[in-house]
Parts: structure tokens; sequence; C-alpha cells
């Protein structure tokens, strides 16, 4: 968390949070999540990840595959 007298903290439990009056930017742990699947099931794939809150980086093909590159919060992998 970052708040508005520019400190910097990690909190660990959302017990933990203080007055949202007083935050400026919440940040959470992100993955950079690589999945390579058939042509066929890239719609599925891209689906699956953007409801899970993921942002789609990159696409390219290899082979008869193409492999999509997210990113990810943590909290939706577990």
């Amino acid at each position: 968390l970052q708040l508005r007298d520019g400190t910097d903290f990690m909190i660990y439990h959302a017990s933990e949070m203080p007055d949202p009056a007083n935050i400026v930017l919440v940040k959470e742990p992100m993955t950079r999540s690589v999945i390579f699947t058939p042509r066929d099931y890239l719609g599925a794939v891209l689906q699956l990840a953007e409801g899970h809150r993921g942002r789609l980086l990159e696409v390219q093909d290899v082979g008869t595959r193409v492999k999509a590159i997210f990113s990810i919060p943590l909290s939706e992998m577990i």
C-alpha cells in the first residue's frame, strides 16, 4: 500500500487495512503466466484468464500451437 503521507507498507491480512481515505495506491502480487494451447482453444483460454482478472500481454504462433502470455493476480491462481 502507499499512503497519502508517502509511506509504503505491506499488509498480510484484511484487518490490517488502514482507513481507505488515507490510501493512494493498492498493489497486489502478479504472476506472468505463459500458456501454450492449440489455436482452436485460444478463445476459451482468453475467456478463462480474463474471468480471473488476467490481462493478455502477448500472443505468438509456435508451430501448430499458440503461446499466450498473461499477467494474472496471484490470488486468482491459488
